[in-house]
């Protein structure tokens, strides 16, 4: 899903179809639960959730103005969690229609949020930041439900994408400001609580977007040394050993997943890539310019 309203669908990853939407603006982020796909959307300064059966036919419910952007919506095995990035607002909702406004830390920014599988005991994390011309800071908060939240007071780099996987939280973020050079690094923690800085050697570099599949992190983003960019992918099994890899696109990936046997990722100007492994990226015909911002499937 991206701006203008795209969506696209594949059965493969490789072959996409453009499918037709009442949406002119942007469709922000997607997922699949509960047999249907459910999405953010925005349009002529209204919020809409869209849904599907089959990824083809889409509904649209309008539900007001409620401060758009949403960076990141997951289902958690009972209920739908949306997250504000601009407004640092968390909803909640049990089935997609109905939403609860959970949590507000206007003005932080909020960028991603995971949750980790142990049903005995979950825990839900979001993370966020902004950049200085000098320097960073990040913004975490926890919960063990989803609706009451705790902010972290851990001094923190900006962090742009949290992930689940392993028995971990693995977090991307970067040091230093604008007029600075960056230093991209991952974090971890075991229970979002406290945050561990794993140096890669990421100076001039950052990250955006980090995921979990095929008991690898995969994690993306681009290297701006010297002004040479080049987009960049690096891969662990652990969260603490990192290999570099030099991606074939020259574009930006918003959002990565594993999906069906290999990662895709979906980014600027309609571009998608699909890996087997996280290094060995391949470049696939969106048939569309338009910047793509989430991915999911069935």
């Amino acid at each position: 899903v991206g701006t203008g309203g795209t969506i696209l669908t594949s059965p493969d990853g490789v072959n996409w179809t453009s499918q037709k939407t009442d949406i002119k603006s942007i469709v922000a982020t997607v997922v699949y639960a509960n047999n249907q796909y459910t999405a953010f959307a925005a349009d002529n300064g209204t919020d809409a959730i869209l849904s599907s059966l089959d990824g083809i036919t889409w509904q649209s419910t309008i539900i007001g103005r409620t401060f758009f952007p949403y960076n990141s919506l997951i289902w958690d095995g009972k209920q739908y969690l949306a997250l504000n990035s601009s407004w640092g607002i968390i909803y909640t909702s049990p089935d997609s229609i109905h939403w609860t406004e959970r949590f507000s830390d206007y003005p932080n920014n909020y960028d991603s949020v995971a949750v980790s599988n142990n049903t005995q005991n979950p825990m839900y994390v979001a993370v966020g930041g902004s950049t200085g011309s000098h320097s960073s800071s990040g913004n975490v908060i926890t919960s063990p439900d989803g609706i009451h939240w705790t902010k972290i007071t851990q001094d923190l780099p900006c962090i742009k994408s949290v992930t689940w996987g392993n028995n971990q939280f693995i977090a991307v973020g970067d040091k230093g400001g604008y007029d600075d050079q960056y230093e991209a690094g991952i974090l971890t923690s075991p229970d979002g609580q406290k945050w561990t800085w794993q140096s890669i050697g990421g100076i001039g570099m950052w990250l955006s977007t980090v995921t979990w599949g095929n008991n690898e992190y995969v994690a993306t983003g681009e290297d701006t040394i010297a002004n040479n960019y080049r987009e960049i992918s690096f891969t662990s099994p652990d969260g603490i050993n990192w290999t570099k890899h030099i991606r074939g696109s020259d574009k930006i990936l918003f959002k990565v997943k594993w999906i069906n046997n290999q990662f895709v990722g979906v980014g600027a100007a309609g571009t998608i890539l699909t890996s087997p492994d996280g290094a060995n990226w391949t470049l696939q015909q969106s048939g569309t310019m338009n910047s793509l911002w989430d991915i999911a499937s069935r």
